[in-house]
């Protein structure tokens, strides 16, 4: 579902597309081809939310539903969308 669309503006495609900003109501902008787009679980980790999305692609345990997982300082993390084109 892309929520961005009602505001006038795509929801962001690439994977790798980073927040560029945070609006009041707590959503969060990228840029893509120059333009504001809405990021989307796209460009997130899967359990990002939850967990803080890992800054490596170290993958530590897989669960049950599939999920990949790393641990970074200790704490357990969940291995960012982008770590699978590098699989």
């Amino acid at each position: 579902k892309c929520w961005s669309l009602a505001e006038g503006y795509p929801c962001c495609e690439k994977k790798g597309t980073k927040v560029r900003h945070v609006s009041k109501n707590g959503n969060e902008w990228g840029v893509e081809h120059g333009d504001w787009c809405g990021i989307t679980d796209l460009q997130r980790c899967p359990d990002y939310g939850k967990y803080e999305c890992c800054k490596s692609c170290k993958v530590k345990h897989i669960s049950k539903s599939g999920n990949t997982w790393g641990v970074e300082d200790g704490k357990w993390c969940s291995i960012p969308y982008r770590c699978e084109k590098e699989e």
